[in-house]
């Protein structure tokens, strides 16, 4: 199992910062364009990549910490170039810009790729769907680029430079005081810093860049999923602009209650009611299980609260072949009403209990008087 926070050096509490720049550092070393030995600088750049995806990932993060790893069901539209995308995303500040801050040329910016954005669902299930695991198709309602202004949210040819900031983003107010003329730069309100402006937007998607949709993929739920866990299925999130990666799809599970069982943690629980005479006597009793009915045997003399505990019989854990326990607890039912046939048939029988019952009274009194004398 890789350890991500070994791999980029940092501690398990590490701040975002703190993994930013450590990734910084390693990926400058790494990266394929500037190493000497490609192929391995590649492999290492890939893992580097994969363990900053996740822990620059809030909820990502989260699900790595709880679980020691990222449950991938889907791998659709992830591609070795991928990882490579990340890398011109962090880079931004030191590739596009100087330490004096020259502005990125706003029309290039058009055309850079972005991520698209993540998507989280909530998916309701039965207990014997997290017992057995199952393959379900869902539908996502998912952002798509519009494809009239390939996600510009507005036609390209029609932008033109801020009239305010005259292209700048930025405009300057001059104000007298008594030290003289004052001079205070704040970023252009009209174009929000861009310095450009579209005459007008795009009429298919309202300069939203994207058009509401909804699609269907098919996913697998795996045996011994926990109530609230969250599965993470890559690249089925909202569609990245400019060949950017798609966002992730991230799936929290919420398993229905059950009729009859309980679940506690691997463990499934069942409360089975006898009849007193099978509790003093002792029976076989068949209990509904969802694998079908299991066959167990009651002890004579069975007490209320007593359990049978069948090993090997319960939820499935994840990623093993183990299985928790089937527990049986046994309630004890003693009639509300006894009809005149069976109240004569246990006054026949009363004798028979009388004088051990009798017995254990004076046992037990003769205990308690030992111990005040």
């Amino acid at each position: 199992m890789k350890d991500y926070y070994e791999i980029l050096g940092v501690s398990r509490n590490a701040s975002e910062e703190e993994i930013k720049t450590a990734y910084r550092k390693l990926a400058k070393t790494y990266h394929p364009d500037v190493a000497e030995n490609k192929e391995e600088a590649e492999k290492k750049f890939k893992e580097i990549n994969e363990a900053f995806q996740v822990l620059s990932d809030p909820e990502k993060r989260r699900i790595y910490d709880r679980y020691g790893k990222i449950e991938n069901t889907y791998q659709g539209n992830v591609q070795t170039s991928d990882i490579f995308d990340i890398f011109s995303e962090l880079f931004d500040d030191f590739i596009f810009k100087s330490t004096t801050y020259n502005r990125v040329n706003p029309i290039d910016e058009l055309y850079r790729p972005q991520k698209g954005k993540d998507i989280t669902l909530n998916l309701e299930i039965t207990l014997e769907d997290a017992y057995f695991g199952k393959t379900q198709k869902i539908k996502i309602p998912y952002k798509k680029v519009c494809h009239q202004c390939q996600g510009l949210g507005f036609p390209k040819e029609e932008l033109i430079k801020c009239e305010k900031c005259k292209g700048t983003g930025q405009v300057s107010y001059r104000a007298k005081s008594l030290w003289g003329t004052v001079v205070s730069t704040y970023t252009c309100d009209q174009c929000h810093g861009w310095g450009y402006t579209p005459k007008r937007i795009c009429p298919t998607c309202q300069g939203n860049k994207f058009i509401q949709q909804e699609k269907e993929i098919e996913i697998n739920i795996p045996k011994g999923v926990e109530n609230g866990e969250v599965l993470l299925i890559q690249g089925q999130g909202n569609e990245g602009i400019n060949g950017g990666r798609n966002g992730d799809l991230y799936i929290k599970i919420k398993i229905l209650d059950h009729p009859f069982l309980i679940r506690k943690n691997s463990n499934l629980i069942i409360e089975y009611p006898i009849n007193f005479i099978d509790a003093i006597l002792g029976t076989k009793i068949k209990v509904p299980h969802i694998s079908g009915y299991i066959e167990a045997e009651v002890p004579p003399s069975t007490q209320p609260g007593s359990e049978i505990v069948i090993k090997n019989q319960g939820m499935p854990t994840k990623d093993s072949n183990k299985k928790g326990d089937f527990i049986i607890k046994l309630k004890i039912v003693f009639p509300k009403k006894l009809s005149s046939e069976q109240i004569k048939a246990l006054e026949s029988i009363r004798h028979l209990f009388s004088e051990s019952k009798e017995d254990n009274k004076k046992s037990f009194f003769d205990k308690i008087f030992k111990k005040k004398q």
